[in-house]
């Protein structure tokens, strides 16, 4: 599955897509736990085979804040962090239970 997914972004050459669908693994993941936690780093992302997570920013008072939701057929991470090496900005977590190829 996910070497179609992958296909359809750009066309890798089958050495290129066998080397990065072997960086990823399945992954279930259950309802509430966390994917990404704001503060820390992040090192994977995940392609969303089931179930739905969701990014959100949360202040000073605990209030939280959704900035996007992620669903089958979509990749999640977060993606400032993956690029710059930062610390993650939001947290992302599982709204429902989840199976993740995580990488």
């Amino acid at each position: 599955m996910l070497k179609e997914i992958l296909k359809h972004i750009t066309p890798f050459d089958s050495e290129t897509l066998e080397v990065l669908a072997n960086l990823f693994s399945e992954e279930q993941m259950s309802k509430g736990k966390v994917f990404a936690k704001k503060g820390e780093y992040s090192k994977k992302m995940a392609f969303v085979k089931s179930g739905v997570l969701r990014a959100f920013y949360s202040n000073e008072k605990g209030e939280e804040y959704n900035k996007t939701f992620f669903t089958e057929k979509s990749f999640v991470g977060a993606y400032s962090s993956l690029v710059t090496g930062g610390k993650n900005l939001i947290n992302i977590d599982c709204l429902t239970n989840c199976n993740l190829i995580s990488g």
